[in-house]
């Protein structure tokens, strides 16, 4: 964490006074802008202090990750994060090194992204390098979050290159030999192998516009941090990356059409369609009950 929780709630209130870039959507995310844009600025001007009654906003904290929510009356974020704590607590992620960071950006509204992210449909057509992981997929959708666990083949060539020194410590056998995809309500996800952890921010920046910041993690040791173990890292998930932001504007296209009509959604493939779906709808009508009373 990069300054006092406290102190963050204020960096916040005086971001959003000065107008610097902090979008937020309402819920649970992972904190950037503020933290190293406000320091400067609030020495010279003095504003960071209670009296002035800014924005009051709730902020939270798991393993490396602060997490910022706008709304007063939310629940903490205990409740929200469920068992996922318990779920990665052998990760540490507090210990890694993060090695590289991308924005990306799609013509595509946030939970079109969101719902690519939470659905086994796509991965045997659209990502074929990756396919082979997915031929045991078990996958549920529950609370907040959908988490999505694939099994590595103990013959896969990418796993039998890696060294111990690669991977993260202290992981079991079904970490050690295995893939996590997990995706926290409303716009925080991740991908875990042994060896790599991609964490990423779908950020709305328009009704059809997105950012996503996606941030490659290792083991904080030299060899997992040396180019010759990054760089293939890096240009491997980043097509993955490509390959759907090449797709969902073509989507995005398709749905916004008159003759767009949604068809049903699948109970073993799509659940984590259906859970985030749910909980959008819970939060308008939450939002709408709000504002008439």
């Amino acid at each position: 964490m990069c300054v006092p929780i406290e102190q963050l709630r204020w960096r916040w209130a005086a971001a959003r006074a000065i107008g610097l870039p902090a979008s937020i959507t309402p819920g649970a995310l992972i904190w950037r802008e503020i933290c190293g844009a406000l320091p400067t600025w609030s020495r010279r001007k003095g504003l960071i202090q209670p009296s002035i009654g800014l924005t009051p906003i709730q902020v939270d904290i798991w393993g490396a990750f602060i997490f910022v929510n706008l709304d007063l009356k939310a629940p903490p974020l205990a409740t929200q994060l469920g068992e996922l704590p318990e779920l990665f607590q052998s990760y540490h992620f507090a210990d890694w090194a993060r090695v590289h960071s991308v924005d990306y950006y799609t013509d595509t509204n946030w939970k079109l992204y969101v719902e690519n992210n939470v659905e086994s449909y796509h991965e045997f057509s659209v990502h074929s390098s990756i396919a082979r992981y997915y031929r045991s997929t078990a996958a549920e959708a529950r609370h907040y979050y959908y988490l999505q666990y694939a099994p590595i083949p103990a013959t896969d060539p990418d796993y039998q290159s890696r060294t111990p020194d690669h991977c993260f410590s202290g992981l079991a056998d079904k970490e050690k030999y295995g893939k996590w995809t997990v995706s926290l309500f409303p716009n925080f996800a991740w991908i875990i192998r042994p060896w790599i952890a991609i964490i990423y921010l779908i950020d709305p920046q328009g009704r059809s516009r997105t950012r996503i910041r996606w941030d490659w993690l290792v083991p904080n040791t030299a060899i997992a941090r040396s180019p010759e173990n990054v760089e293939p890292l890096i240009e491997f998930f980043d097509r993955i990356q490509q390959e759907d932001l090449r797709l969902l504007p073509e989507i995005q296209k398709r749905i916004e059409s008159s003759g767009y009509r949604p068809g049903r959604l699948s109970p073993t493939r799509e659940m984590g369609t259906h859970l985030f779906q749910e909980l959008v709808l819970r939060h308008l009508r939450n939002s709408e009950t709000d504002k008439n009373q």
